[in-house]
């Protein structure tokens, strides 16, 4: 899910994770697409250079702007970005499609040059950083001056729904902590935007089936096969994962999980 504080040397699992679900990301990430619909729809008009960070496959990306460029920490990503875009290219007769470019880098040392770029755009990413204050002030570098940023991102407070079955059934949550959005929003002040504004959101998936919502939150590349060591987590054995499903908190006989988000709107 997310790292708080943590070595990146974690940063290569989460890559590659990504990359093996980067060609079934687009059909499986439903509550992601709802969430970046929603961000999407907070940014303010910008005709300039924007910035899409946590791209993944690109299908935002082509909705942003005239001119987006897309990062990701997972090559498998933004290989299939490329792809998806120039298929998308070839079989739509309207307009030409923006100009887009697609490159693998990491959120906490973006490779462009300072005050190049006019907007920012994130969308269940930033959990990513190796802190708050490591991404935000790369974003604050990049930013032209006045330039914005329109940021979505899970904190303390999301997926309780795993952690409370995991502490009923006597075992420890392999979830990687998240940050507060206390945090997130005194880092922001800290890199020197001028303008910081930050609002709480509740997004939820809700799924019949336990192993199907267990397998969704794998299918996009964010499962927890990792602890905060780095460490390889022995897989749950059957009789666990019934366990878990009788002690998971359950909604009209289904399964629900929590995405509290927090939005975060800055002006550098």
């Amino acid at each position: 899910m997310a790292l708080k504080h943590k070595s990146d040397q974690l940063k290569p699992r989460v890559a590659q994770q990504f990359s093996k679900a980067s060609k079934r990301y687009a059909q499986a990430a439903k509550i992601q697409k709802e969430i970046a619909e929603f961000t999407r729809s907070a940014m303010p008009s910008n005709d300039g250079f924007i910035l899409d960070i946590g791209c993944a496959s690109g299908e935002h990306s082509q909705t942003l702007g005239k001119k987006v460029l897309g990062v990701d920490l997972a090559l498998g990503m933004v290989q299939q970005a490329s792809k998806n875009h120039a298929q998308s290219a070839v079989t739509e007769s309207a307009d030409p499609p923006p100009w887009i470019n697609w490159i693998n880098a990491d959120m906490d040392h973006l490779p462009l040059v300072s005050e190049s770029v006019d907007q920012v755009f994130s969308s269940m990413a930033l959990q990513w950083s190796t802190r708050p204050s490591d991404c935000l002030s790369e974003i604050f570098r990049v930013l032209k001056k006045d330039g914005t940023a329109c940021l979505m991102f899970p904190v303390e407070g999301a997926f309780w729904q795993i952690k409370h079955a995991y502490a009923q059934s006597g075992l420890n949550h392999t979830l990687h902590p998240l940050n507060t959005e206390q945090e997130w929003t005194q880092a922001a002040v800290h890199c020197g935007f001028q303008k910081v504004v930050s609002s709480t959101h509740r997004f939820v998936d809700e799924r019949a089936d336990f192993l199907d919502l267990l397998r969704t939150i794998s299918k996009v590349g964010a499962s927890a096969s990792s602890n905060q060591n780095g460490n390889e987590i022995t897989p749950l054995s059957k009789s666990r994962l019934n366990t878990l499903a009788e002690r998971y908190p359950k909604t009209h006989g289904g399964f629900t999980l929590d995405y509290h988000c927090v939005l975060l709107e800055l002006v550098k």
